[in-house]
């Protein structure tokens, strides 16, 4: 019996193991594309047995923009980041760095250099929550400055198309640096809300952003004469 309960022991440590890679963490280095260097961070994160890749870049203004198609076998890495052509990236993973090779289809080649990093400390926390519209249920953060005090807060709209909270969450932890809560959301049927915006009705959309205040409304440290809206591409009257 002992030595059965040994063996599993064993296993499960194996399986822990194995579930680890070299990817696993934050990154920080450069993009090289057509001579023009941009500083970049990616992190990895073991997720529901898969690893899930987000990218950041301050010059472009992207924060936690998720990688598609993230494959990490042994020491090689490959992912995709959905841009416009799309860009494409296979990479190898030493202990400390990740480099490899860049293909923006039918546009340019480049490289990437990055190595392991530790987070850089903020000024803001955030909190992930659902709020109910209709018969939906809408996944938003919420970001606060940390410090004490009431603050203005921001809720923020989305354009067209099927976007998630990181489309505004740069932005967003901009203003929470600065002073202002911030509320971002994925749209319904994007990310973790429910719902299908493809059917949803411009009234639909506005009560989502309607019940967006009332949910940001109910945190102490919002001043609740200081609630505004933020939008591109489109207007919703709230």
């Amino acid at each position: 019996m002992q030595k059965t309960t040994c063996t599993l022991l064993l296993l499960t440590f194996s399986v822990l193991i194995s579930g680890q890679n070299k990817s696993t963490g934050y990154w920080t280095g450069t993009m090289n594309r057509d001579n023009s260097i941009m500083n970049v961070s990616v992190e990895f994160k073991p997720e529901n047995g898969k690893t899930h890749g987000y990218f950041n870049s301050p010059s472009q203004k992207a924060s936690g923009i998720p990688l598609d198609s993230v494959v990490n076998n042994d020491d090689s890495l490959s992912f995709q980041l959905m841009s416009e052509p799309v860009t494409y990236f296979k990479c190898k993973v030493y202990t400390n760095k990740i480099e490899g090779q860049i293909i923006q289809e039918g546009f340019s080649t480049g490289s990437l250099v990055i190595h392991h990093s530790t987070r850089p400390l903020t000024t803001y926390s955030f909190t992930d929550t659902t709020f109910e519209s209709g018969k939906n249920k809408i996944a938003c953060r919420i970001y606060f400055p940390k410090r004490n005090g009431k603050f203005p807060a921001v809720v923020f709209m989305h354009g067209s198309g099927g976007e998630g909270k990181f489309a505004n969450q740069y932005l967003a932890e901009y203003l929470a640096s600065n002073g202002i809560i911030t509320l971002i959301q994925d749209k319904q049927g994007v990310g973790k809300s429910t719902g299908n915006w493809t059917k949803a009705t411009f009234e639909d959309l506005t009560n989502d952003y309607i019940n967006a205040i009332a949910c940001i409304k109910k945190f102490d440290k919002v001043n609740q004469a200081q609630i505004g809206g933020w939008n591109l591409s489109t207007i919703a009257g709230i």
